[in-house]
């Protein structure tokens, strides 16, 4: 059985980063982890202070969430095992201690195109956990529904190479749901292939044998518009990517308003850590 974490922090997003966990909790057994993380009213002063959990406060954002997570328990948590766990401090912290301390195997997080950061796990929550988390992160779009993935596209960058732990990973996840794999790499128009990127791109076709997939090479100097144009074309269900390597996920979320709301209207994203 797995366990996934997903953090909430009562939004529209986190509730449908929950929907989708339910979801693929049904179809991989798993058991789910709600965190909530919360502030501590810090007085604004000239001198360090030390401060406290006001009385009462860490009691009162438990029942809350067990509140919460109960009432959907008569619904569309019914069925699953789960977990509630609260905690003072700063998300991106809570949830990389929390990841250490437990068997997590997938953490998901909603974001959401309002552009409200004041609330919920937006862009910038979600690439703090990137960088202090080495854990399988599935980031869930606030319109995205979980339904079976029978079409995973990887984007893939043959300019550095793909260990072969992270591709039987990907072997495992594709065989499991019985998908078809789409493997991408894109390029500016003109570049040519060089040694390192046609070695590179060998040896991911080499340990993917076995798996059912294609290789699609896209020229594009737009990599985040061409790969949606990608999924669009092809119906794709899920976009696996290797974060901090390729397109740069600070790039997809704090870039144009344009890229945010194409992002927000498409589908999940799962990063695979090397």
């Amino acid at each position: 059985m797995k366990t996934l974490l997903v953090p909430t922090d009562y939004s529209e997003s986190s509730d449908n980063a929950l929907a989708y966990a339910i979801g693929f909790a049904r179809v991989i057994p798993s058991r789910i982890i709600l965190l909530h993380v919360y502030q501590i009213p810090v007085p604004v002063m000239d001198v360090d202070v030390a401060y406290s959990i006001p009385p009462g406060m860490a009691e009162h954002n438990q029942a809350r969430l067990e509140e919460y997570a109960g009432n959907l328990s008569q619904g569309i948590l019914k069925g699953i095992s789960f977990e509630c766990i609260t905690s003072p401090g700063y998300p991106a912290d809570e949830i990389a201690d929390l990841a250490k301390s437990r068997k997590i195997d997938f953490i998901l997080m909603g974001v959401s195109s309002s552009g409200n950061i004041g609330h919920a796990l937006f862009g910038s929550l979600t690439t703090a956990v990137l960088d202090r988390v080495a854990l399988p992160l599935i980031i869930v779009p606030e319109k995205a529904k979980f339904a079976v993935p029978e079409r995973i596209a990887f984007a893939c960058d043959y300019e550095l190479k793909v260990s072969s732990k992270l591709l039987k990973e990907l072997k495992i996840l594709v065989r499991f749901f019985k998908a078809r794999l789409f493997v991408i790499n894109v390029e500016s128009p003109g570049v040519e292939v060089s040694t390192k990127k046609a070695v590179n791109s060998y040896q991911v076709e080499t340990g993917l044998e076995g798996t059912e997939h294609s290789l699609h090479y896209l020229e594009d100097k737009n990599m985040i518009r061409s790969l949606i144009e990608f999924e669009d074309s092809h119906n794709v269900d899920l976009l696996v990517m290797i974060p901090q390597r390729h397109i740069g996920f600070e790039k997809i979320f704090h870039s144009s308003k344009t890229h945010q709301m194409a992002f927000h209207t498409h589908i999940p994203i799962l990063a695979l850590h090397e």
